[in-house]
């Protein structure tokens, strides 16, 4: 993808989030941008620190992605 498309996709994005209050759908639309504008990724998500620095996965593009971030957390890496 060239850098022009990688621009598009992302005032694509910014379109898009800025018409859904929802969180859930906003995280969601993020993920699946960023797998349109990355290809090469094999998963995909997307996490938030929480109060306590508890880190969350907001989403994801499958349960692999998900284990990653767990992962992640546990040994404070990422």
């Amino acid at each position: 993808m060239s850098f022009h498309d990688s621009l598009a996709v992302f005032a694509a994005l910014a379109a898009d989030l800025q018409q859904e209050p929802d969180e859930a759908v906003t995280a969601r639309a993020v993920v699946t941008r960023m797998r349109e504008l990355v290809p090469e990724a094999d998963h995909v998500s997307l996490s938030a620190r929480r109060p306590r620095d508890r880190l969350t996965t907001l989403a994801s593009t499958d349960a692999t992605g998900e284990e990653v971030d767990r992962l992640q957390a546990s040994l404070g890496e990422g």
